[in-house]
C-alpha cells in the first residue's frame, strides 16, 4: 500500500477522528494498526473512480487479541500523480 501513498498525504480514518498528515506520519499509523493486530482484512465491495476522486464501500475486518471486528466503511481518496493525498472514511 506504500507506495501509493503520496508526501504530502492526510488520513482521518473516521468522520470524527483527527487527520494524520505527511507520508512517514501515514505509513507509522498503517504499521502501527498491522502491527496491533493479528489479521486485517479489507474487502472491496465497490469502487466509483471519477477523475481524481474515488469513492469505495468496503467492510474492514481486524482480529486483536482473538476479537473479530468488523466495520463497513465509504472511504473517499483525492488522488494526485497516482498517489493518494487525501484519504478520508465513512461508517456505514
Amino acid at each position: 500500500m506504500t507506495p501509493f501513498i503520496g508526501d504530502d498525504c492526510a488520513i482521518r480514518w473516521s468522520e470524527k477522528g483527527q487527520w494524520i498528515t505527511g507520508r512517514d506520519a501515514v505509513i507509522a499509523r498503517i504499521k502501527q494498526l498491522l502491527d496491533t493486530s493479528e489479521r486485517v482484512e479489507l474487502e472491496v465491495v465497490e469502487t466509483y473512480p471519477k477523475g481524481a476522486l474515488v469513492l469505495n464501500e468496503r467492510i474492514d475486518r481486524t482480529t486483536r487479541q482473538g476479537k473479530l471486528n468488523g466495520h463497513r466503511l465509504s472511504g473517499i481518496f483525492y488522488v494526485k500523480g497516482g498517489k493518494i493525498v487525501e484519504w478520508s472514511d465513512y461508517a456505514m
